[in-house]
């Protein structure tokens, strides 16, 4: 199998990693970025962030303040919340175990549906047969910057999906 058609390859090795070795972090710098998507939310600039354990988004409003929040493979700490809030910030997370045929469908339609939208960054991990994703996909309302992201680590046929919110008086 390869990486599938509608994502990008990432120059990074695939690291044996699993949802339980997931951390939220908010408010820390711009990392070191595989591939970068610069959008426009409204007045938000907005850069999806494809990492080499994870994703970041950044956010910056036209008053100045800026955001991030980064789910990134790291040792020790709390694990990924189901739900957390913080002002005007939402974040939940799940996880769902797959059997290996039903990983590789899941991950073949997700870079499929991702394709065509120019709002979305979707990044394959070298090996594992095109199985190990990273995606993220934003979107919004007035004044409000929504996003999803996908992880699926094929060894341990699990997908993690976030989601988060963030609206004015965040910064």
């Amino acid at each position: 199998m390869s990486a599938p058609a509608a994502a990008l390859v990432l120059a990074a090795p695939y690291r044996d990693t699993r949802a339980a070795d997931l951390r939220l972090s908010l408010g820390l710098a711009p990392q070191p970025a595989l591939a970068v998507r610069a959008l426009r939310q409204g007045t938000w600039r907005v850069e999806l962030r494809l990492l080499g354990a994870s994703h970041q988004v950044l956010l910056h409003d036209g008053s100045g303040a800026a955001w991030s929040e980064t789910v990134a493979c790291s040792p020790g700490g709390a694990a990924l919340p189901a739900r957390h809030a913080a002002g005007a910030y939402r974040f939940t997370s799940s996880v769902r175990h797959l059997d290996p045929p039903a990983l590789r469908a899941a991950v073949r339609r997700l870079a499929c549906g991702l394709a065509a939208d120019p709002r979305a960054l979707c990044g394959v991990y070298p090996g594992e047969d095109g199985d190990a994703v990273t995606a993220l996909r934003l979107r919004g309302e007035d004044g409000t910057a929504v996003w999803t992201t996908w992880h699926s680590y094929p060894r341990t046929g699990e997908v993690v999906v976030t989601r988060s919110r963030l609206g004015r008086g965040a910064g």
